[in-house]
């Protein structure tokens, strides 16, 4: 298992439909939807579903937040305005390290890289775990990435991602 670490730069490919976050054409505009799309096939140097986790704290319950930011467009991933309700689609915004843009990535195995990853706001906002999620688990280039009510661990492969580490 490749070590998840602060620095290091991953693609993030959803369990149930295959596709990966892609942040739309890699431009560096706020609100720039966040969709899932195919892996490029040369992922190295397609920017755009490549983000770099930035360790930014740990809470009082000692979990290690983080910000992922995209390698096209400097912006980060983030959820708007922090709103917690089901179905928000999730966009690149610049980075700012609030709470909208921080994400847990919890172990669903710990033999192979596969997380659930929880928002800092809407777990503030609303004392419940919500996570990335790609609609419907459908793997259609352009479905939107969202975020939604977090199912019990690993039981809904729309919320499961597993890392493929870039460098």
């Amino acid at each position: 298992m490749s070590a998840f670490g602060d620095g290091n730069e991953y693609i993030l490919v959803n369990a149930a439909g295959r596709s990966v976050v892609d942040l739309s054409g890699g431009s560096p505009n706020n609100h720039t939807a966040v969709t899932g799309w195919r892996q490029h096939v040369n992922p190295a140097g397609e920017g755009n579903q490549i983000w770099k986790v930035k360790f930014t704290e740990k809470d009082q319950n000692n979990y290690q937040w983080c910000t992922l930011t995209n390698r096209a467009s400097g912006t980060s991933l983030d959820l708007p305005s922090g709103k917690p309700d089901d179905g928000t689609q999730i966009e690149g915004y610049t980075k700012n390290d609030s709470p909208n843009q921080q994400w847990l990535f919890w172990p669903v195995d710990n033999t192979i890289p596969v997380y659930v990853i929880y928002n800092r706001a809407a777990r503030t906002k609303t004392n419940n775990w919500h996570c990335l999620d790609l609609n419907g688990g459908n793997g259609s280039d352009g479905n939107r990435i969202q975020i939604f009510t977090a199912s019990s661990l690993g039981t809904n492969n729309n919320q499961v991602w597993m890392l493929i580490k870039v460098n």
